[in-house]
C-alpha cells in the first residue's frame, strides 16, 4: 500500500467521525424509526345496511280448503282485521244452520219438566196417605222416580247446552274462512288465487307488510357497536336522495359473529309519510355520521336512467 493509500484512509476515517456526516446518517434513520412507530390515524368506518320493513307477515289459512274468492289486490293497503281471502264454506253453513235449530229447540226438556211435576205430585200424595195407607217400598219407589226424572231434565239442559257450544264451534270454523290482516300494511303478495286448493304444505294466502317504520340492518365491527348501545340515536345517510336521517337504535345483538368479527344492528326510521322504499341502501358511519360520504357510484348527482330518453 502506498503512502498516499493510507493518508487517503485515514482522511476518510476522520471525515466519518465529524458530527456533519453521523447527522447525515442518523437523521434519515430517525424519521424512518417515527413513521413506523406512530400510530395509524383512525378514519371513520362507513358501513353499508339495507332498509327493510319493519314488519312482514306470511299469512296462512288455518285450514285446508279451496279459495272461493280473493278479496284484495297486491299493493292495496289493508288495515288490521280487513278481509284478504275467503274459503270455501259451502259445507259448514248447512251445519251452522241444523245446530241453531237443535239448541232452540225445547221439546225434550219441557216433557222432562212435566215429568218432573208428575213424579213430585205422586210422591206427595203417597206422604200425605201415611204409613198406614201405603207402603214404604212404595215410598221408595216414587222418591226414585222423581231423582230418575230431575236427572232427565239436566241430561235435556246439557243436551241445550251442547247444541249452543257446537253453534258457536262452527261459527268460529266460520270466522276461520274468512282470512284477515293480522296488521295495518300494505298486500305485496297474493300466493294463491280464486279455486286453488291450499295445503298444510303450503298455507301461505298473501303476504302483508308494515312500511310505517323502515328497519335498518348493519352488521357494525364490535367495537362500534358498543358504542351504539350506549346511544338512542343515529343518523345514517340514504342512497339516491344523499338526504341524512335520524334513527332509532332498536337492536344491538349481543353476539360477534365469530367469522367476520361483527355485530347485527337494527335502526329504525320513521316512514309514516311513505317517503321512502324498502329495499333501500343506506350508510352508517362508526364515529362521525356528518362526514359521511357515498361511494362515487351513488351520488346525488348520479344520472337518472330516465335520462337516456329525453
Amino acid at each position: 500500500m502506498t503512502r498516499l493509500d493510507c493518508s487517503h484512509r485515514r482522511q476518510t476515517v476522520a471525515n466519518s467521525d465529524s458530527p456533519t456526516v453521523w447527522r447525515r446518517w442518523l437523521l434519515p434513520s430517525a424519521a424512518i424509526l417515527l413513521l413506523v412507530a406512530a400510530p395509524a390515524t383512525t378514519l371513520a368506518q362507513v358501513i353499508e345496511g339495507i332498509a327493510e320493513p319493519v314488519r312482514q307477515v306470511d299469512i296462512a289459512s288455518p285450514e285446508a280448503g279451496t279459495i272461493e274468492k280473493v278479496l284484495v289486490r297486491q299493493g292495496q293497503k289493508v288495515r288490521k282485521g280487513d278481509p284478504l281471502v275467503q274459503m270455501d264454506s259451502e259445507i259448514l253453513l248447512p251445519a251452522l244452520q241444523l245446530a241453531k235449530a237443535k239448541s232452540e229447540i225445547r221439546a225434550k226438556l219441557d216433557a222432562a219438566k212435566i215429568e218432573v211435576q208428575v213424579k213430585q205430585r205422586r210422591l206427595e200424595n203417597l206422604a200425605r196417605l201415611g204409613k198406614e195407607n201405603s207402603s214404604s217400598e212404595e215410598m221408595i219407589r216414587a222418591t226414585a222416580d222423581v231423582e230418575l226424572a230431575q236427572t232427565q231434565v239436566m241430561a235435556a239442559e246439557e243436551e241445550i247446552r251442547q247444541n249452543v257450544l257446537d253453534v258457536k264451534r262452527i261459527e268460529v270454523q266460520l270466522e276461520r274462512r274468512t282470512i284477515r290482516s293480522p296488521i295495518d300494511g300494505i298486500v305485496t303478495r297474493i300466493h294463491h288465487f280464486n279455486g286453488e286448493y291450499i295445503t298444510s304444505s303450503e298455507p301461505h294466502v298473501a303476504t302483508v307488510v308494515d312500511l310505517s317504520q323502515l328497519r335498518l340492518v348493519f352488521f357494525v365491527p364490535s367495537l362500534d357497536a358498543e358504542q351504539l348501545a350506549e346511544t338512542t340515536s343515529a343518523q345514517v345517510r340514504l342512497a339516491r336522495s344523499s338526504e341524512i336521517v335520524s334513527t332509532a337504535v332498536d337492536f344491538v345483538s349481543p353476539i360477534t359473529s365469530a367469522d367476520s368479527g361483527t355485530v347485527r344492528v337494527e335502526l329504525l326510521l320513521d316512514n309514516k309519510a311513505g317517503r321512502h322504499r324498502s329495499g333501500l341502501r343506506c350508510w352508517l358511519s362508526g364515529r362521525s355520521t356528518d362526514d359521511i360520504a357515498l361511494p362515487r357510484f351513488e351520488s346525488a348527482t348520479r344520472p337518472s336512467s330516465m335520462d337516456a330518453f329525453k
